[in-house]
């Protein structure tokens, strides 16, 4: 379909989003009476109603201040701010709106002038001055040195306001005789921050005088928060991990880690090839030390490390699928790796929290594992608000922290953004729970959250033999855990899992971190033990175990499974005001599994100085089919209250459990209680979890709803005649029929509606024809009958699985269709995913209908995409998907997408795996031909590549081989030639970009209309140890293929360097026209990297590196380019495709530097 990249089908669900329905809020904080709100303004050392009774401060630390001058006030309003209100103060009053203090307060540097504008506002309450008294912190002083690591008690932190004058608050500082330890001065992060040693503790309150001086507090001091837990966390079936059994296993994620420092010589992290962490090591993508890489390492550091990615260099090596035990729960991710004393550490080294996020974040890390925090306090810190700034900023990022394992929750776990850890026991008391109990200090939940975490083996530090194992206990051992388990979540969306629950690259989407969030909270099991001193766990969710343990199965849905999986992630942009609302839908089919609903929004930073730092207040409510309403976490005897009225205005984290649902349509409400402060609205990720309505199976009975439709301005609008449309799907239902070996019938059924636009309303680039075509047709096909998707019956048989819709455009030529079930978010009036497609009835209509239809079945594009170039052909005339004109049968490898062949015959594909390293195969293959209907053979085979792998679902890169014939009466007739096939596929390549490739029998002669193995022609793949060789078949088979496998146990590891930040690299760059090309005017490639020329042929240069030890062979390169650079969902949008090379051998210790042509248009 063309959908250059998956890209747009992200800007697609984005766009959907903001169709949902959005309504006014039954209740919010904006039309609650003004007698019933709370307007005392709740700061750390003082709480009071402006207008009812002032605080007493000591004259000493009243603000001095000059009449006229423009100082740091708190302005009170009367409410939540709605949108409208907000755009108002931000553009004619200059209001910044992002220092929020409930409530309903702002701190804002403003003149007295501008408070008496301020106060003509009929939505305007009170102004006061911010004392100096609300800047100090109320713990100042009163930590005990029994309540820290290192007695470091006369360390204070300062945080100044963004506009300070640094150097004038140093030099006032200075005057006062107070020594500065560190300094933090990012104007890139808005941190601007002093370390002092405070051995006088009277010069606080000078201190809090300086104009420039926001707040004050200890500083933190740190504490560490000290085989089997990989199974328990995923299936808690003994030793079963479906997860990573799928190929789910941490693959291209990196992952923050924060600890004591790595072993790096463990054989958990060792590179054998270049230890030194760099972007292409095998573990450790980055070490950040204030001091470099010690020569002595942490035990504590590399536990927790192998516990999150340590995987040994054997079983990472030659046998790559196979794990050990000890190794950890995501042990094929990396770390970037922070030494923690660069952020606790005492005198000097401390560095800056978010800064240690930010660098991280730039080599590439999504999730952060953090197991130490600061047993001293309780509060609501700077390192809280640092959690919270880094994961508003970067939505895609989720931050986990241990619990202590003291009795009472500390800091910083308590921050609102981080996932907070405690610790279960491992088997068989995985039901029990230990570590700090919450809530927070405020009244929020945590932990939130548990995995176990009692005598983990993983890797010990400093051992003699450099792979030594070890036991430790704590929240530390639980929390990588989690973050491991997080990052293999992020995997599963970025690979395209969901929602088919099969791998789908065309489905991948960039979770936000509050997705993967609710996703891991969404899959928790209530714990039924006891805590670590034998009292039983009573209540659920509880202050002990927060929402439970987790068990990743409950939420990931894998084709096949009786619980289902739906998401709504919803971005900053798109967010909810005050006041506002959106609903969604799920429709029960069985009362058998739960229905989970879990809302999660990541929460603007807090002031350090407020009581409360809750900001914003979204509400989960959800109405039943017999409209029983439940209230995020309102929860009674383990489950959510049947019409509880307590709505939670502390978390931003909500649930509504239902432990045995009613059959029929859920509608799930999210409301915009009170957003006082916006990015611009508040996002929020929604999962919910239940046994609905499967996507239609591929095969069987296809009810099938075919919609004739008129374009306004084309034809008077007139719809395609009915007995063309009839006649066009009978042809299209017998091509079904026949590529599906019968397994699959279209039954259509005909309806009539009328679109409301003309063509280039739903043909403009900024829409999709897709979804607005189909948004509209159902609208109105549902309005006109409820029913049409039921048939009005409770059975599912019935049920509508598909939808084609059919216009009458003479010049569309489009391909539009979801390949698969519908992935975007559900238009309006469906509850289940079907699929859908739209074609014109002109410009040969019933190839085009049979190609959309294919899609629909999960088969995918195999032709070039619009500025997709091929470096060499691809398929072309052998499969309807590669060239929609010519309708023969899809390869066996696009049949099997929709299990047609293994559904007429299971023994129709002979999958031959990867012999293990020294082993061979040598296997002749008796094979029919791919279209024939007979039994008697075998139609394909495939043959593996990925080492370890034991069935064809666990492959992603294999070969295929199938025997095609043009001298047949059927769909076959207008193949090229007759013969054998062999192609490569490599199911991690997006369609439209070349996922599958006919290893052509004639290179010298480019087109494949001779690519087909004749009898006695042999084809060996370079570097594969692979021949294949076609002979006459025998026993009825129209060929015999006799299969030479015996694959080099050496590898390679072609690369391309990652530079420092991490989103550039000095093996790309571009040579523009200006002054001439490099190479013709006699330079090097790579003398300089210049701006490209608009409009003019420029070059992207590229090199690539083959370090060894292993030739590699078949290398496709391919260049993207983000053009104008833009991002989707906070990742890059690399939407236009600057071409592809391709090399057949690159030799083990070589470079090669090349380049594409690229025309950039602005």
């Amino acid at each position: 379909m063309k959908k250059a990249h998956i890209q747009n089908s992200i800007m697609l669900l984005v766009a959907l989003l903001l169709s949902s329905a959005v309504c006014m809020a039954q209740q919010t904080e904006s039309n609650k009476p003004d007698s019933l709100r709370d307007m005392r303004i709740r700061l750390q050392s003082y709480t009071f109603d402006p207008q009812k009774q002032m605080p007493v401060i000591d004259q000493r630390l009243l603000l001095k201040e000059t009449p006229g001058e423009t100082v740091y006030r708190l302005l009170q309003f009367k409410g939540p701010l709605t949108r409208k209100q907000m755009e108002l103060l931000k553009s004619q009053y200059k209001l910044r709106l992002d220092n929020y203090i409930p409530n309903y307060t702002y701190l804002e540097k403003v003149s007295p002038a501008e408070v008496e504008s301020l106060q003509k506002l009929s939505f305007f309450r009170w102004a006061g001055n911010y004392e100096p008294a609300y800047k100090i912190s109320p713990e100042i002083g009163l930590r005990s040195e029994g309540d820290t690591l290192d007695m470091r008690t006369n360390e204070k932190l300062i945080v100044l306001h963004d506009d300070a004058d640094f150097q004038l608050v140093r030099n006032t500082l200075d005057g006062m005789g107070i020594k500065i330890l560190n300094v933090w001065d990012d104007q890139k992060l808005r941190i601007k921050r002093i370390k002092i040693e405070l051995l006088d503790q009277s010069l606080i309150e000078r201190i809090a005088q300086i104009p420039d001086v926001k707040w004050i507090e200890e500083f933190g001091q740190m504490n560490l928060r000290n085989q089997s837990a990989s199974w328990i966390v995923q299936t808690n079936n003994l030793n079963s991990r479906t997860i990573n059994d799928r190929g789910l296993r941490g693959e291209n994620q990196i992952i923050g880690h924060i600890d004591g420092a790595i072993d790096l010589n463990h054989c958990f992290f060792q590179d054998p090839v270049n230890n030194a962490p760099n972007p292409n090591h095998r573990k450790i993508v980055a070490f950040h030390s204030s001091t470099g890489i010690p020569t002595a390492f942490d035990e504590h550091g590399t536990h927790t490390a192998g516990t999150v990615v340590g995987q040994d260099m054997i079983s990472a090596g030659a046998i790559s699928n196979q794990r050990r035990g000890e190794d950890g729960h995501a042990y094929r991710a990396r770390l970037s790796h922070t030494v923690v004393d660069d952020i606790t550490g005492s005198g000097t080294n401390a560095s800056n929290l978010r800064a240690a996020f930010e660098d991280m974040y730039s080599d590439g890390a999504r999730i952060y594992t953090n197991s130490w925090g600061d047993d001293g306090t309780t509060a609501y810190t700077t390192w809280c608000a640092d959690i919270d700034q880094f994961t508003w900023d970067h939505e895609d990022v989720l931050v986990v922290f241990a619990c202590t394992n003291g009795t009472l929750l500390k800091t910083p776990e308590n921050a609102k953004n981080c996932l907070a850890v405690d610790q279960s026991g491992d088997t068989p008391n995985q039901n029990n729970s230990d570590g700090g109990n919450g809530p927070t200090s405020d009244g929020r939940r945590k932990p939130e959250i548990t995995a176990p975490g009692i005598q983990i083996l993983s890797a010990d530090a400093n051992t003699v033999a450099n792979c030594g194992i070890r036991t430790m206990s704590g929240t530390s051992m639980a929390t990588p855990a989690i973050a491991a388990c997080g990052s293999i979540m992020r995997q599963y969306y970025i690979e395209g899992w969901y929602p088919s629950g099969t791998k789908q690259p065309h489905n991948s989407f960039e979770p936000s971190g509050a997705l993967i969030k609710a996703t891991l909270l969404n899959s928790t099991v209530d714990m039924t033990g006891t805590d670590d001193t034998g009292v039983a766990l009573t209540g659920y969710p509880n202050n002990m175990e927060g929402w439970g343990r987790l068990l990743m199965e409950n939420a990931l849905f894998f084709q096949g499974d009786a619980r289902n999986l739906i998401i709504w992630d919803v971005r900053h942009s798109n967010g909810l005001y005050t006041g506002l609302s959106n609903n969604y839908f799920v429709n029960i089919v069985s009362a058998v599994q739960p229905l989970k609903i879990t809302l999660v929004w990541t929460e603007p930073p807090a002031l350090a100085s407020s009581a409360t730092p809750g900001i914003n207040d979204l509400d989960l409510v959800v109405t039943a089919p017999n409209g029983d309403v439940y209230r995020g976490n309102d929860f009674t005897n383990g489950q959510s209250t049947v019409n509880g009225a307590v709505p939670d205005n502390l978390n931003n984290v909500e649930m509504v459990l239902v432990n045995t649902p009613q059959i029929g349509q859920y509608t799930i409400q999210v409301i915009g209680t009170a957003v006082n402060t916006g990015n611009s609205g508040q996002g929020y990720a929604l999962v919910a979890t239940a046994d609905t309505e499967d996507p239609p199976a591929p095969t069987g009975a296809q009810n099938t709803l075919v919609v004739r439709t008129g374009l306004s301005d084309i034809s008077a609008g007139t719809s395609p005649s009915e007995t063309t449309v009839m006649n066009l799907m009978t042809a299209a239902g017998n091509y079904i029929s026949e590529v599906s070996y019968g397994t699959t019938t279209i039954n259509p059924q005909y309806v009539e509606t009328t679109l409301s636009q003309p063509s280039s309303f739903y043909y403009h680039p900024s829409r999709n024809v897709l979804i607005e075509m189909a948004q509209e047709v159902i609208t109105n096909l549902v309005t006109a009958n409820p029913n049409i998707f039921t048939q009005g019956t409770p059975a599912t048989n019935d049920d509508i699985a598909r939808m084609v819709i059919l216009t009458n455009d003479p010049n569309f030529v489009g391909d539009w269709a979801t390949t698969g079930p519908w992935p975007y978010d559900l238009p309006g009036g469906l509850t289940r995913r079907i699929s859908v497609s739209v074609n014109s009835i002109h410009n040969d209509a019933e190839k085009r209908i049979e190609h959309a239809l294919c899609h629909q079945f999960g088969l995918v594009d195999l032709y070039a995409y619009p500025n997709v170039v091929f470096a060499q052909p691809h398929v072309d005339d052998w499969d309807i998907m590669a060239n929609v004109l010519n309708n023969v049968h899809p390869m066996a490898w696009s049949k099997e997408r929709a299990v047609w062949m293994s559904t007429y015959d299971p023994n129709s594909i002979l999958y031959i795996p990867r012999p293990a390293v020294g082993g061979s195969v040598n296997q002749t293959v008796h094979l029919d031909l791919l279209s024939s209907t007979s039994t008697a053979n075998r139609k394909a085979a495939a043959i593996g590549l990925t080492p370890n792998a034991a069935t064809l679902a666990n492959e992603q890169v294999f070969y295929f081989l199938e025997a095609r014939s043009n001298t047949g009466a059927d769909k076959d007739s207008n193949v090229p030639e007759s013969g054998v096939l062999l192609y490569y596929v490599n199911e991690n390549i997006r369609q439209g970009e070349g996922p599958a490739r006919i290893i052509d029998d004639v290179v010298s002669t480019p087109p494949l209309t001779d690519a087909a193995l004749e009898v006695g022609d042999s084809q060996s793949p370079g570097g594969t140890g692979l021949t294949v060789t076609v002979q006459n078949g025998t026993g009825g088979a129209a060929y015999d293929v006799v299969i030479s496998y015996a694959p080099p146990a050496t590898d390679n590891d072609v690369n391309i360097a990652r530079g420092d930040p991490s989103w550039t690299s000095p093996d790309i760059w571009v040579d523009s026209p200006k002054n001439g090309f490099d190479v013709e005017s006699g330079r090097i490639p790579a003398d300089r990297g210049d701006d490209p020329v608009v409009n003019e042929v420029n070059r992207i240069y590229f090199r690539i590196h083959n370090p060894g030890p292993g030739d590699a062979h078949d290398i496709t390169v391919f260049v993207r380019v983000s053009e104008p650079y833009h991002t989707v969902g906070g990742k890059v949008d690399f939407n236009v495709d600057g071409g592809q090379k391709f090399y057949t051998l690159f030799a083990a210790g070589n470079d090669i530097t090349d380049y594409v042509e690229w025309t950039p248009d602005n």
